[in-house]
């Protein structure tokens, strides 16, 4: 294919992945929006909110239609001027067209927020962008990357959306929501955009990596002068490491993986292995001689003796020296030409199924595992079953805070073993990642005793999938976290928890005792640890219990009365019914039966003819021509008005509005024996009754559209009465916390009439929208989690005992009875930021925060 079709559909492919993308987020940026206004309480704000879900609810395909035009026209401009000394032949097939300028401020965005938005775009696509730039000049066929020559750059993404809005004629206030989170939304799916015009050009033999010779340095030439062996880097083929702020620079390429450069010096890793120990020993932690280092601080002599502290345990069988030693140096140059932080950065960024940031570009996005060499493999099953100590022996010195870092103990030999600079690399992070987790003070030191006797383990499952250091959503990586999270909890309500910490031994010692590097271990091990806690925090505390069944009451007849309601609603659909009574049966008579199935479940004879009841009133209400039907019915009539009474009973009607039913029962009895007209042949209450068949039954057809009922308003209304029956039911004392936060009065009225509003319930199920904060901090709660929340003037402290869809169960700190929010108003006080974690992040992240920060401070040191 010649370069000028290659180009074309090339832009095909990209235009066709972003509208792809658009129409993926679509769904997703109605719900955010809608959900948005739902929390706000800001008049003004929630107005605009409206408007922005209206546009996307009602004019998506103006919307979808501006975006390929906008973009159209932003591409016809950027083919024209990419590197200037060519001109694609397709172009002047365009020159007809409305060329939009690419520079042209916008009276929309001003330029600043379009660069912000542009930067978080190039941010989310790095490697896919690089590779794309690369691709390009090889296309191009120049020798320099320049982002501002790719076609395709993501400018031209967010120039595109701010333009489509802007030309849809909405008020500039509006644009700027509508444009803030469609920009949001598609962010993840940038880099997906890219991959897919990667993949194509891939797939057209245009590689990313550029041919160049590194012309001789002068080392190399006196090498060969003096007949001793060239450096073997000295004239090779390359690839480009490109940047945005400086000239491209080559790095050695090889067998189609990012090389790695060592014009470093050597002694980085272990400068930020220094750095590493100073930021994550606390100031809290102090030594056996009573020193005490604060985090970040630049002492030499708190550096020396947080080192020493560490040597003292440094395994030397094999010779070596630990973090210095002349045969670890060889592979220590794995941050190559973007310095340590930037390296890292990419490495925990990693997209799904790359070995790592500096792995193979190409790997396949499906591959989960990766294979460890030989003798790394060996090296490391050894240290699992010869190496780990119990945890008596953890501790650092026998210090009662400090835990033994077994990787950096252990470095010399794990480096020698190991392969390549991707081991190495891995080796290295896992063991500063730890370093951090072990020295984590809002974990008891017991736990981080523990959680260090798996560090071989990890770094084994680490080297074997490297989606642990980059999916937060690995197994081991949870496990960690949740793990974590118990004991920060435990520690704030319950400082004992002697049962928790046997489960945490008894997860450990499994863990181990299998040893295997597959997280399928870790998936089991997460489960059951979830229903361990959720076992104990019910059976510690019997109010907590009664909640939790209350709540699990309250849902369950829900969801029954929801199905019946779509069962009955299915049947009598196409039948000519009263309105009057229509309503009865869809309304009342569904409570009856879902009552009496729910407590005389033993006595079917009940229930079933609580169900006959509906075809005998349906078969009575029909004229009645013929003297035997006539007679049928006045035999029926007894039997229909005492089912009837039985009913209104149990749902605790007054007498004037059972009289007023029975009133117009009389009256329709009444006109149906005058019958209509003789030779009309009359409807027999077995066909009847042969329509009804599988309601009679008990037959569910299907469970999907029932199950989907049970989330809209009326539904959520029902939950809260069934709820509030449970309650009554079990005599429980609970304190109901949403009373106490009263928003009845914050929706304008044409948002609360809205359809799908459930303003006016505070029970309703939340709209699920991955992208927004109040849904992560959702995703995130866990029965045990500690969390402060202020309902009234004060911030209360208190452990999240039972989670379900609708409500939470919590325990507040020196409070007797337990405490029931509605997820609704959970997620509302979240959005008045009412409510905070008292584990700012989970474990295994804040150390990767805290790694990052170790390099960006060495960074600094050496500017």
């Amino acid at each position: 294919m010649d370069r000028n079709a290659l180009l074309a559909s090339t832009r095909a492919e990209f235009m066709r992945s972003f509208l792809a993308a658009f129409d993926e987020l679509l769904p997703r940026a109605r719900t955010s929006l809608f959900s948005a206004a739902d929390a706000s309480y800001s008049g003004p704000q929630q107005h605009q909110l409206i408007a922005a879900f209206k546009l996307l609810n009602e004019r998506h395909g103006d919307l979808r239609q501006q975006l390929m035009r906008s973009m159209d026209q932003l591409l016809n401009r950027s083919f024209q001027t990419t590197y200037s000394t060519f001109r694609p032949s397709f172009s002047a097939s365009f020159a007809g067209d409305t060329i939009l300028s690419l520079v042209d401020a916008n009276q929309y965005e001003d330029q600043l927020h379009i660069d912000e938005v542009t930067r978080r775009f190039r941010n989310a696509a790095e490697e896919q962008l690089r590779d794309l730039n690369i691709r390009i000049a090889i296309l191009f066929e120049q020798d320099s990357l320049n982002e501002r020559e790719n076609p395709f750059r993501p400018f031209l993404l967010v120039r595109a959306i701010a333009t489509a809005i802007d030309n849809m004629g909405q008020r500039i206030e509006n644009n700027q929501i509508l444009f803030d989170r469609l920009t949001t939304d598609i962010e993840p799916a940038v880099a997906a955009i890219y991959s897919a015009v990667n993949r194509h050009l891939s797939e057209h033999g245009i590689a990313a990596q550029l041919q160049l010779k590194i012309q001789k340095t002068m080392s190399a030439k006196v090498a060969v002068d003096s007949g001793s062996e060239p450096d073997a880097n000295a004239d090779t083929i390359t690839r480009f490491a490109a940047s945005d702020t400086a000239p491209a620079r080559a790095v050695p390429f090889d067998d189609g993986r990012r090389a790695l450069s060592s014009d470093q010096p050597r002694r980085r890793v272990e400068q930020l292995f220094d750095v590493v120990r100073r930021i994550a020993r606390p100031v809290s932690v102090a030594s056996n001689n009573g020193d005490a280092f604060s985090a970040g601080t630049s002492d030499s002599n708190a550096e020396q003796a947080s080192a020493d502290h560490h040597d003292d345990h440094v395994n030397r069988s094999d010779g070596g020296s630990g973090y210095g030693d002349p045969g670890i140096r060889q592979r220590n140059d794995w941050f190559g030409a973007y310095g340590v932080a930037n390296t890292l950065r990419q490495f925990f960024s990693a997209p799904t199924g790359a070995t790592s940031s500096i792995g193979s570009s190409t790997t396949s996005a499906t591959q989960i595992s990766r294979p460890i060499s030989a003798r790394l493999g060996a090296s490391i099953s050894a240290l699992i079953a010869g190496g780990v100590p119990n945890a008596e022996h953890m501790s650092v010195n026998g210090s009662a805070g400090d835990v033994r870092n077994l990787i950096f103990e252990q470095r010399s030999v794990l480096s020698d073993a190991s392969a390549d600079s991707d081991e190495q690399m891995t080796i290295d992070v896992v063991a500063m990642l730890f370093e951090f987790i072990l020295r984590d003070t809002q974990i008891p030191a017991e736990v981080r005793a523990q959680l260090g006797r798996l560090q071989f383990l990890v770094l084994k499952v680490a080297l074997r999938e490297s989606a642990l250091l980059t999916q937060q959503h690995h197994p081991a990586r949870l496990l960690v976290n949740r793990i974590g999270t118990i004991s920060v909890g435990l520690q704030q309500l319950d400082p004992s928890g002697a049962r928790i910490a046997f489960e945490i031994i008894r997860i450990v010692e499994t863990l181990l005792a299998n040893a295997s590097d597959n997280s399928d271990l870790f998936y089991i091990m997460l489960d059951e640890f979830d229903a361990f806690i959720a076992r104990e925090l019910r059976s510690r505390d019997s109010n907590v219990d009664c909640a939790a069944q209350a709540v699990e009451n309250a849902e369950s007849r829900t969801l029954r009365f929801a199905r019946l309601a779509a069962q009955l609603g299915d049947v009598l659909t196409g039948l000519s019914i009263d309105p009057y009574l229509h309503q009865f049966l869809n309304d009342t008579w569904v409570h009856v039966i879902e009552r009496a199935e729910r407590t005389d479940a033993e006595h079917a004879t009940v229930s079933r003819r609580f169900r006959q009841l509906v075809p005998d009133l349906l078969w009575s209400m029909v004229p009645k021509n013929s003297a035997p039907e006539r007679s049928r019915l006045i035999t029926l009539l007894p039997v229909i008005v005492g089912t009837v009474r039985q009913g209104l009973a149990m749902e605790d009607w007054p007498e004037p509005r059972q009289h007023e039913l029975l009133d117009w029962l009389v009256a329709a009895h009444s006109r149906s024996l005058r019958g209509s007209d003789p030779s009309t042949p009359d409807l027999s209450l077995a066909a009847m009754n042969e329509h009804f068949e599988n309601f009679l039954m008990n037959i569910q057809e299907g469970d999907s559209a029932d199950l989907a009922d049970a989330s809209n308003a009326d539904m959520s209304t029902l939950q809260n009465q069934f709820l509030a029956e449970a309650l009554n039911e079990s005599a429980l004392a609970v304190d109901l916390l949403d009373p106490l936060v009263d928003m009845a009065n914050t929706l304008p009225m044409d948002f609360a009439k809205m359809p799908g509003s459930t303003a006016d319930l505070p029970y309703a199920a939340p709209a699920h929208d991955a992208a927004s904060e109040q849904t992560t901090m959702f995703e995130r709660l866990r029965q045990g989690v500690a969390i402060s929340i202020t309902v009234g003037t004060e911030p209360l402290l208190a452990s999240v005992s039972y989670k379900s869809q609708t409500a939470l169960v919590l325990t507040m700190a020196n409070h007797g009875a337990p405490s029931m929010i509605s997820v609704r108003m959970f997620l509302r006080l979240c959005a008045m930021r009412r409510v905070t974690f008292i584990e700012a992040a989970p474990l295994f992240e804040r150390a990767v925060q805290s790694l990052l920060a170790s390099a960006d401070e060495l960074e600094k040191q050496a500017a």
